[in-house]
């Protein structure tokens, strides 16, 4: 008998968090994410899993319940299936954030050339100009 693996992720979130980074912070899907897993339901009815693994995160499990809802399987949460923590960067915003972490290595550099005595590179001249 063959068995079907299906790599399914969340739901899309709340507009708050659109276009930033956001992998440990706990939001939830959006109405249009939670349709989605109505309609991954109508497919996962016909295709009857056995098991569904989940993020423990908020995002994952609503979108977990939602396409499962109507069949009698047990979500099991598991942390490995957690997202990526962005550290600094997490819930920035994902247009500006290149132009902030560029400015802060160009930031390095003129200081290590500082400390090493030699003049600012060209390209800091043109970033920030």
């Amino acid at each position: 008998m063959a068995r079907n693996l299906y790599l399914i992720r969340h739901g899309q979130v709340r507009s708050r968090f659109k276009e930033k980074f956001v992998g440990s912070t706990d939001a939830d899907p959006s109405p249009a994410g939670l349709e989605l897993a109505v309609r991954l339901n109508n497919f996962l009815s016909r295709t009857s899993p056995a098991i569904y693994f989940s993020s423990p995160v908020r995002r994952c499990l609503q979108t977990a319940e939602q396409a499962v809802a109507s069949l009698s399987i047990e979500i099991v949460q598991e942390e490995m299936f957690c997202e990526v923590d962005y550290g600094e960067w997490e819930r920035l915003d994902k247009l500006t954030t290149p132009h902030w972490t560029l400015g802060r290595l160009m930031d390095l550099v003129v200081e290590l050339a500082g400390m090493t005595g030699t003049k600012k590179p060209e390209v800091w001249k043109k970033s920030v100009s």
